[in-house]
């Protein structure tokens, strides 16, 4: 979390990028969350994981970390995280705006 920018030069090399929901939205330190935010002004968000590990103490937490990706990266980038691509990663399609 450190070092978003190499991240980035993975996802350039055709990599695909995760980012935990509670890194968007704050639920863990906010050098987690500064990174997510490089990350998503750098459009290299690619999915969004929930990480929940129990529904009551570790929510999943995507609908609210989806409204922060919208906000930093825009609706296109949000939706593609969180309906485009994983949809086509379910269906085995081509993915869509593949690095």
């Amino acid at each position: 979390w450190h070092r978003p920018a190499d991240a980035v030069a993975l996802r350039a090399q055709g990599a695909l990028l995760q980012v935990t929901a509670g890194a968007l939205t704050g639920a863990f330190r906010d050098d987690a969350r500064d990174c997510a935010k490089a990350l998503a002004k750098a459009g290299a968000i690619d999915l969004l994981a929930s990480d929940c590990h129990h529904a009551d103490r570790r929510p999943p937490g995507l609908a609210s970390a989806r409204k922060v990706l919208e906000k930093w990266a825009g609706r296109a980038a949000a939706a593609r995280a969180t309906e485009t691509l994983p949809a086509a990663l379910l269906a085995g399609a081509a993915l869509p705006g593949a690095a």
